[in-house]
């Protein structure tokens, strides 16, 4: 049913944790991996991930790692897996963002991975966030990708702030360089306008 989701997302809101205690074992009995990768079973693994006892919040998290691929790429999975990242438990978070960076040349070439790595950059523990930033920002064909697509293109600018100076202003004339490539798709052009105004006066 195409509604029942938002009566379970209500309940979910307004349900003390104790009461929600038969959510939390039907989720991981059908498998959270599952739900997340449904138009509405994603809203549902969302609400509950986010107010799931600590336990329960590790056994989702832990369900979902087990597919990460697949579900970071997926139209309604990379979802969940954002949401996590701003939500979670820190093990969580930390484990999401080190599947993210051991993924990361598979998941920036995808629309929705590139969202996931995003979601890393901007929600993930600090230290967590510059590992990631640092491995773009040392990976040329991860860093173009990012910039030529919709979902990641704003990061390229976050991984250029999280490193180092040395670190931001080689991989920013590197790119510079290559603009004939980048300026090929109007989200390339907008790092390209970024960068400019980054390593003027360089």
């Amino acid at each position: 049913c195409p509604y029942a989701n938002f009566v379970l997302q209500k309940c979910i809101t307004l349900l003390p944790e104790e009461d929600l205690d038969f959510m939390f074992q039907e989720l991981i009995l059908e498998g959270p991996e599952k739900a997340a990768k449904q138009k509405f079973g994603c809203r549902v693994t969302q609400r509950l991930a986010s107010k799931a006892p600590e336990t329960w919040g590790l056994a989702v998290g832990e369900a979902l790692l087990g597919e990460f691929q697949s579900i970071a790429c997926h139209p309604y999975g990379n979802y969940v897996l954002q949401h996590l990242l701003e939500n979670g438990a820190d093990c969580t978070r930390a484990a999401i963002a080190l599947a993210a960076l051991q993924n990361l040349s598979f998941l920036v070439s995808d629309t929705f991975g590139a969202a996931v790595v995003s979601g890393a950059l901007k929600s993930a523990l600090a230290l967590d966030r510059v590992a990631l930033a640092r491995a773009l920002v040392n990976d040329s064909d991860s860093l173009v990708a990012l910039a030529l697509s919709r979902h990641g293109h704003g990061s390229v600018m976050v991984s250029l702030d999280l490193v180092t100076c040395e670190e931001s202003r080689a991989a920013s004339l590197w790119l510079l360089q290559r603009r004939a490539s980048i300026s090929t798709t109007k989200f390339g052009r907008t790092v390209l306008e970024s960068l400019q105004m980054k390593t003027k006066g360089l």
